[in-house]
C-alpha cells in the first residue's frame, strides 16, 4: 500500500526527494486527483460530471454501454493500448468514479498478466497480494489515499484479466 505518509520515508534529510523517486512521487500525487490517459492526452479529474467528462473526448469515439458506463480505446500506463471502461456514480447524471480494463487472453496468459503487473509495479510500487471469494488465479491491490488499484486474473465463464481503478470520493 502507498500513502502520502509513506512518501515521507522517501525524502532525504534535506527535505527533497531523491531524483529516482521524483517521477514516482508525481504519479502518486496525480492519481489521487485524476486518472491520466496518454492518448488522448488528458487528466480526468475524479468526481467530474459525465457531461463535462465527455467534452474531453471531442475527437475520440466514446461508446455508451449503459447509463453511467462509457468505453473507448486509449493509451495509458506507459504505452499500453486498451479498451477502457469509465463508470459514473450514480449512473444517471453521475460523477466519474471508476476505470476498468478487461481482456481475455487466449495465449500466453501468464506473460500477458506479467506485462500488466510490471507496468503497475513501475507506476505504483509492489502492491499487496489479495485473497478473494472468486475463483482467482492472482490478485494484487494498491491503495493510494482514496484511490484503489486492483489487478486480477479470474475465472468467470472463461479466464479474464482486469485492472480496476476506483476512488471512494
Amino acid at each position: 500500500m502507498v500513502s502520502t505518509q509513506g512518501l515521507g520515508r522517501l525524502m532525504q534529510h534535506n527535505g527533497s526527494l531523491p531524483d529516482a523517486n521524483i517521477l514516482y512521487y508525481k504519479l502518486i500525487v496525480k492519481i489521487q486527483k485524476a486518472f491520466t490517459l496518454e492518448h488522448p492526452s488528458v487528466d480526468l479529474a475524479w468526481g467530474l460530471q459525465e457531461e463535462a467528462f465527455r467534452k474531453h473526448f471531442k475527437d475520440v469515439s466514446l461508446t455508451q454501454i449503459t447509463a453511467g458506463h462509457l468505453k473507448t480505446r486509449c493509451v495509458l500506463f506507459g504505452g499500453l493500448e486498451a479498451d477502457v471502461h469509465f463508470h459514473f456514480n450514480p449512473r444517471q447524471n453521475g460523477r466519474f468514479s471508476q476505470v476498468e480494463l478487461y481482456r481475455s487472453p487466449q495465449h500466453h496468459r501468464q506473460k500477458a498478466f506479467d506485462d500488466w503487473q510490471t507496468r503497475l509495479i513501475r507506476l505504483f510500487g509492489q502492491g499487496t497480494e489479495q485473497r478473494s471469494q472468486l475463483p482467482m488465479h492472482t490478485a494484487y491491490k494498491w491503495v493510494i489515499d482514496s484511490v484503489s488499484v486492483i489487478h486480477e486474473w479470474y475465472y468467470h465463464c472463461g479466464e479474464h484479466e482486469r485492472i480496476l481503478v476506483a476512488t471512494k470520493r
